[in-house]
């Protein structure tokens, strides 16, 4: 068995089961760091020996990847050192296999991602998990990566080829754990389509992160003191992403982001969410330009307040 050639560097960590006990690789399973952590901090995970806790990679929030188990052998990810079967509530029977089990014939990753639900990883991270999982795939010819988000498929990888933490934890109310959130959830059908068309020679399309996050970002409307929310508007993570500049002097941290983009990125005209784009809005509709005297502040206030609801193209 190989390994990714894809990596940035190696930093191998002591926790680990030799060998695969004779398993063929066929699955991919995708976890969340729980942590937006950089090169440095990549290469320090996993280290601790009491852990007992590795990945076979890590990817970085700025999309590098560093090798922490080798391929040869079995990372302790999704089920650990050792753990045994548990139950799963939702489909009220014993799983076809632990999470031990699972790490047997997988390549286990973790990714950088938010502290919060719904543990939203980087664009850079998102494009970096599309390649390695098509490298992944190749390499060990897999084939087709296929996730239906069905647990009845776990230990069948000619239906599903990729699975969740989530399917083979449970925590204290006896439910199942969050990894790898819903953010990341959501998108391993779309993981699993670029990285696909990566390795039948098409060029894959890496979407921008589509969030919107609604019920967090609220500022004071100067017009009549409203409280309004931005969600409509601004995601952080889009925001960082799409300026250079403001990711070299914030990095991720959302609550500089959202300052910046009240203080100087609404004047400016700055986009900061796939979902609006504030010189779409303007041709979309000349009756708010004149309207509010082509005031960009009241134009990213409306949409927030009424044209989201009205329907209004702003994209």
């Amino acid at each position: 068995m190989s390994n990714s050639s894809l990596i940035t560097c190696t930093a191998l960590s002591p926790n680990y089961t030799k060998g695969r006990a004779g398993k063929k690789i066929d699955t991919i399973t995708l976890h969340v760091y729980v942590g937006q952590i950089n090169l440095a901090q990549a290469k320090a995970s996993f280290m601790n020996k009491s852990r007992e806790a590795s990945s076979n990679y890590v990817i970085t929030k700025d999309g590098e990847i560093v090798l922490k188990v080798e391929e040869k052998n079995r990372a302790w990810t999704t089920g650990g050192k050792g753990k045994k079967g548990v139950y799963y509530p939702a489909l009220k029977t014993t799983l076809n296999e632990t999470g031990s089990s699972n790490d047997y014939h997988a390549v286990t990753v973790e990714i950088a991602s938010d502290t919060k639900p719904p543990y939203a990883i980087t664009t850079k991270a998102l494009e970096s998990a599309i390649r390695l999982c098509a490298d992944i795939s190749k390499r060990n010819n897999m084939g087709e990566l296929k996730f239906l988000n069905e647990p009845k498929y776990i230990g069948l990888p000619n239906k599903q080829n990729m699975t969740m933490h989530r399917w083979f934890d449970v925590n204290q109310r006896g439910y199942l754990r969050a990894c790898p959130g819903d953010y990341l959830a959501n998108k391993l059908a779309y993981i699993c389509q670029e990285a696909n068309k990566i390795n039948s020679g098409v060029t894959p399309t890496p979407k921008p992160d589509d969030k919107m996050i609604l019920g967090k970002y609220f500022y004071k409307s100067s017009v009549d003191g409203a409280k309004v929310d931005a969600g409509y508007v601004f995601n952080p993570n889009y925001y960082a992403d799409k300026y250079a500049d403001l990711k070299s002097a914030f990095g991720y941290d959302d609550k500089k982001l959202f300052d910046h983009f009240l203080q100087y990125g609404r004047k400016e005209g700055r986009q900061a969410s796939v979902n609006f784009n504030l010189d779409a809005y303007k041709k979309n509709n000349p009756d708010l330009v004149k309207a509010y005297n082509n005031d960009n502040i009241l134009l990213y206030e409306h949409y927030c307040r009424f044209g989201y609801n009205e329907g209004r193209k702003a994209t």
